[in-house]
């Protein structure tokens, strides 16, 4: 997956607000059947300047997206003889779709807040993100067997994180929420990381800035996320890995997984 979004307008002191557009692609392929996902999605957003350190913005999506899967390899219930698989038996099985395009928009709104200055004082709130969005507001068709019952549920999502200044301006705190839900299915996500400025600071004056971040995260009742994180100027890479610690370990193959990000600023 890979993202780019940028303002429309520069920035300026005492404006209303200013527009945003961004392009998010998208491709994934799991499992024996070959089963792949691709989208492309525009956004756009308009921020509104609420005070001199906060902004509201409301943004929506729109995109487009392709789906497919190879039957071939697939194991079905026709192919047993009554003892064992039999590949060279007929599955029987037809898809009436084994590609197909689809349509999905959504929409959210952010609040951002932003000190100009959070100084050398502990346990100072320097800045706040927090939002919400709603994703397949429109409940696309997304079946291989042509059953136009069959829809994506609507998917919310309810975040916030901020950056707490600890015992000086290059020290902080940097808590994290997120919570996901489609239907009956849910995801929660909570933790902190420590973030140490080896050059700059949270006060944002200086032209350079470069930290490093050590995280531990929770998915409840899922797993622990180990996370590192570095940025030099406008270059940030994240690394995480995740232990898992629910039942499902004693099925799976393997106890986690690595994930591994960068970022442009």
């Amino acid at each position: 997956a890979t993202g780019i979004d940028a303002r429309l307008q520069k920035s300026r002191r005492n404006t209303d607000g200013f527009f945003a557009l961004g392009l998010q692609i998208y491709s994934d392929q799991t499992g024996d059947l070959s089963i792949k996902t691709s989208q492309v999605s525009l956004n756009g957003a308009y921020h509104l300047s609420v005070s001199r350190n906060a902004t509201v913005g409301l943004g929506i999506y729109a995109g487009l997206g392709q789906r497919s899967i190879d039957g071939n390899n697939g194991r079905w219930g026709n192919q047993y003889n009554g003892l064992a698989y039999d590949p060279s038996i007929i599955s029987g099985e037809i898809l009436a779709n084994k590609q197909f395009t689809f349509k999905d928009a959504g929409t959210g709104a952010v609040y951002r807040f932003r000190r100009n200055n959070a100084g050398s004082q502990s346990w100072t709130i320097h800045s706040f993100t927090g939002g919400f969005a709603a994703f397949h507001v429109n409940r696309p068709s997304y079946s291989f067997l042509a059953n136009e019952k069959e829809r994506l549920f609507i998917r919310t999502t309810l975040y916030g994180s901020a950056e707490i200044s600890m015992k000086n301006a290059k020290t902080a705190l940097v808590p994290l929420f997120f919570y996901q839900q489609q239907k009956s299915a849910h995801e929660c996500l909570f933790g902190a990381a420590f973030r140490h400025y080896v050059q700059g600071s949270l006060s944002g004056k200086t032209a350079k800035t470069n930290y490093i971040s050590l995280g531990l995260y929770n998915r409840w009742k899922d797993a622990m996320v180990a996370r590192v994180g570095f940025q030099m100027d406008h270059y940030q890479l994240n690394l995480s890995y995740d232990f898992t610690i629910s039942g499902i370990a004693d099925i799976v193959k393997t106890q986690g997984a690595f994930e591994l990000s960068f970022r442009y600023l």
